[in-house]
């Protein structure tokens, strides 16, 4: 929980995030806690209650079990009954990115008086420096406070309270309830670095109304979706996803003029030490496309200027020649390299939804500018009109087994000398959208433009086709194949070796470098061999063109070799290793089904990849979803990663449906639906990553990449909120139970054979049509 920025500005770089805890904490207690972003081991707030003198605050002992009433990104309300016929509400709302504040509602249900004893009692357990938690008097005003590295949490009740010192600290005060009346508290915590700045934004939250200030985020809450299907528990979980999705909202800031997104938002996270953002991990340091293009999916039709924003943000960092940034940050991060090929996509995603045509109007210019950018010449290195990647993080596989350094189950081989299918299919689909926003805008050249180079980047794609395999292959950007990955030689330590190996193919050659200790290595490595032209070659490969992890340097040939004739090693110790492999690209991965999102391969293709790789079990195809990674070939390398990465299998899901294949993209999204509502009933949340074998979930907790994607499972329903008042819909429910989804007042129930709507009026609509079609109020 923390405060939304759809309605207050967070503190990007001093964001403090809660998160409520029912009973397993000790005490055994409701507890709101957070670490400030690990300025703190923890600080728990919790109530107690009891008649007489015993007071307990764990929920085992309640006289009635505690039920979420409601949860909104930046607001909690519970309720239960902390005694016999004394039922309690109990709401925190964040307020600021500073400050928290609770409010309790104790309710007697009795025909009798009640007196009873409440504490909000406090734990703080600092961190390299402070001091726990203890009672003050500030003019007049008794309060609990503390230190925590460069912070001094306040606690202070509205209307006054006694101090308690022990087992806790804590503020208490004993209500005398009259019969079937209620009695109500409030209290704020605010986290400034001094006692005086924390007490003031306090004593300014309490001049606030309270009720007002929920009512606005309930307000705020009621444009979700609400899902009812024939699953309860994927019910729970699009409900979650969809808070989850809303609370990552971040900024804006002098350098995004709209508000971005963080990846994860948990009391752990969000506080720059260096003050600045310059220190944030990748879960904070910027918007990157894919994770942009599911976090639309999960926020509209509810938060459409959300995406807009995001829209925005990349547009208002955009170069000269057209170029954004892969991933730019809300403190000025910069990736350096050049944006997935999803903003156009992004963009009408957002159109679809709102029909703002303005909007396309204004931006399609500055969209089709930023796809010219791929065709730069420094980015098609063999000037074949086919451009390469950059950097792996731009293919959204960060664990690529072909490309990344850092991993015992990579090549590590550099990204820049392969032509891949993904970037191929990413420039397809992106040329094929501006194609569509040319044609809403009557823009007559752009859409020969678009056309022509459609046309090329298709017969490209396809190029890419391995008809024995039948799937699409990366392929070596010079030689335009694919070798096997092969052992050559290990050498031990420095000197000239002689190899005389001939490749089957013309091929690049990769050099590990593993030496003795975690050090890099002043290296000089010389190539003798001989071209594919059959000419007598050197290739000289020193220290800087090595990329170097603790224990490993990695460097790819620029050259490529039919022969190996020698190597010379200059730099290496004795005991140090350089492994020498021919550099493969049959690795297959998920990427290489891309094709079918970008609707490239014809019909008859596309049934075969379908049916070969996602129909049955198999290769690509697990218990959990469809596998990121398959096992590399030979006993050089480990196996990668077993996982379920949501963003893809949302990418490909789509491109089954582009090809009709509703029942199958149902079949395996209820597939990692399976994981997912096991890792939120197991553990209480989700996770990035799912196991393809056991659904066990890995990684972070609650990351944007690991939640439920709610806009893709509407999508397998074919149905798309417009407006309240307009409903897109197309296809069939292909689950095996009916589904109703509210909007704004407009109920649309999904059935095998029809759907019925019923508007906020009583006005109803039944069809029982799978053509496209859009229902409205006239």
């Amino acid at each position: 929980m923390a405060v939304d920025a759809r309605r207050s500005l967070p503190d990007y770089l001093n964001d403090q995030i809660w998160e409520l805890t029912v009973g397993t904490t000790e005490p055994p207690a409701i507890a709101l806690q957070t670490t400030f972003g690990l300025r703190a081991r923890s600080l728990r707030i919790f109530p107690r209650f009891g008649e007489a003198e015993a007071l307990t605050s764990d929920p085992n002992q309640f006289s009635s079990p505690i039920t979420i009433r409601r949860y909104c990104p930046d607001l909690v309300r519970l309720g239960f009954s902390p005694l016999p016929e004394i039922h309690a509400e109990l709401t925190y709302w964040a307020a600021s990115s500073h400050a928290i504040i609770g409010k309790l509602t104790l309710i007697n249900a009795s025909r009798l008086p009640r007196k009873l004893h409440v504490e909000i009692a406090g734990n703080l357990l600092p961190g390299s420096q402070g001091t726990r938690l203890l009672v003050q008097e500030v003019d007049a005003t008794t309060i609990l406070t503390g230190q925590t590295d460069g912070l001094e949490p306040v606690m202070f009740m509205i209307g006054g309270a006694q101090a308690v010192n022990s087992p806790f600290p804590a503020l208490r005060v004993d209500p005398e309830i009259p019969e079937n009346d209620h009695h109500t508290l409030t209290w704020i915590v605010a986290s400034l670095s001094d006692l005086k700045s924390s007490l003031e934004l306090a004593r300014q939250l309490a001049l606030r109304n309270l009720d007002a200030e929920v009512t606005r985020s309930e307000i705020l809450d009621d444009a979700r979706l609400e899902i009812k299907s024939g699953e309860p528990e994927w019910d729970k979980a699009f409900d979650l996803a969809q808070t989850i999705a809303l609370s990552l909202g971040m900024g804006p800031t002098s350098h995004l003029p709209h508000p971005s997104f963080v990846f994860s938002r948990l009391p752990d996270l969000g506080f720059s030490l260096r003050r600045d953002g310059s220190d944030y991990n990748y879960l904070w340091n910027g918007q990157s496309p894919l994770e942009a293009y599911l976090l639309a999916h999960l926020i509209l039709p509810n938060a459409p200027e959300l995406v807009k924003g995001l829209i925005l943000n990349y547009l208002a960092v955009q170069n000269e020649d057209g170029s954004i940034d892969w991933k730019p940050g809300l403190a000025g991060q910069r990736s350096n390299v050049l944006l997935t090929p999803l903003l156009a996509s992004l963009a009408w995603l957002y159109y679809e939804y709102t029909e703002d045509s303005e909007f396309i109007a204004e931006n399609f210019s500055r969209l089709l500018e930023a796809f010219k950018s791929w065709f730069n010449p420094l980015l098609d290195r063999d000037n074949d009109g086919f451009p390469e990647w950059s950097h792996p993080f731009q293919t959204g596989l960060d664990d690529h087994p072909l490309f990344s350094n850092w991993h015992p189950w990579s090549q590590g081989r550099d990204i820049t000398t392969v032509e891949s299918p993904d970037l191929c299919a990413f420039l397809f689909n992106e040329c094929n959208t501006l194609h569509s926003m040319a044609r809403t805008l009557h823009r007559n050249a752009e859409i020969r433009y678009l056309k022509a180079v459609g046309r090329r980047l298709r017969a490209l794609c396809d190029s890419t086709w391995d008809e024995e395999s039948e799937i699409y292959r990366y392929r070596d950007r010079d030689a335009h194949n694919a070798a096997e990955f092969d052992h050559i030689s290990t050498l031990n330590g420095s000197g000239v070796f002689l190899i005389d190996k001939t490749l089957a193919v013309p091929a690049r050659l990769l050099l590990h470098i593993h030496p003795n200790e975690a050090a890099t290595r002043r290296v000089a490595v010389f190539l003798h061999g001989v071209s594919p032209g059959g000419a007598h070659r050197v290739e000289r490969i020193t220290t800087e063109g090595f990329k170097w992890q603790p224990g490993k340097g990695i460097a790819t040939s620029e050259r490529l070799y039919t022969v190996l004739e020698q190597v010379e090693i200059q730099g290496l110790m004795e005991d140090d290793r350089c492994v020498i492999y021919v550099s493969g690209l049959k690795q297959r991965d998920i990427s290489l089904l891309l094709p079918l999102w970008a609707k490239i391969p014809s019909q008859k293709i596309a049934q075969g990849l379908i049916d070969e790789y996602l129909v049955a079990p198999g290769d690509f195809r697990s218990p959990y979803g469809i596998r990121a990674y398959l096992p590399n070939a030979g006993e050089w390398l480990e196996k990668p990663p077993n996982v379920i990465l949501t963003g893809w299998n949302h990418l490909i899901i789509e491109g089954l449906l582009s090809y009709q294949r509703r029942q199958e993209a149902a079949e395996i999204f209820t597939s990692f639906m399976n994981a997912m509502t096991q890792s939120l009933r197991s553990e209480g949340c989700f996770r990035q990553f799912y196991h393809a074998e056991t659904g066990q979930g890995i990684g972070e907790r609650n990351t944007l990449q690991g939640l439920p994607p709610v806009g893709l499972f509407m999508k397998i329903l074919g149905i798309r909120f417009l407006s309240p008042h307009r409903i897109f819909l197309e296809g069939f429910n292909p689950f095996p139970f009916p589904v109703t989804v509210k909007y704004r007042g407009t109920s649309v129930l999904r059935q095998r054979d029809k759907t019925t709507v019923i508007f906020p009026g009583g006005q109803t609509i039944t069809t029982d049509r799978s053509s496209p079609a859009i229902l409205s109020l006239k």
